[in-house]
């Protein structure tokens, strides 16, 4: 069973950011991100989310959109998405917020890239 608890002693860095990015403020969000400038933007964690599908999932147009600027994957990038979606395929099968869509389009997601 996985933990959705925050353990700072156990988890790697990259857990704790995707802790942080779920619950904290945009504010907190910058500052854990200013502290480790080396953070793997792109790590997936055991049940396969990333920064990016987490901050989908969250749904704050603000948080992602930073999160976007910081990252350097490619939107269209299957390899390091969930299920081998892109960012717009996860996000228009889950996000709430048509901003989310909007924001990944204006980006450059493109929209007739398929999920592999």
């Amino acid at each position: 069973m996985l933990s959705t608890k925050f353990d700072p002693n156990n988890d790697s860095v990259e857990e704790q950011f995707m802790w942080i990015l779920r619950f904290a403020s945009v504010r907190k969000i910058k500052e854990f991100l200013l502290k480790i400038p080396s953070i793997e933007l792109n790590y997936p964690t055991p049940n396969l989310n990333t920064p990016i599908t987490s901050a989908i999932d969250r749904a704050d147009p603000q948080i992602f959109t930073y999160l976007l600027d910081k990252s350097s994957t490619s939107l269209d990038d299957t390899i390091t998405q969930p299920c081998r979606r892109t960012a717009l395929m996860y996000a228009s099968f889950v996000s709430r917020n048509p901003e989310i869509l909007q924001i990944l389009v204006k980006k450059g997601a493109d929209l007739g890239k398929t999920d592999m």
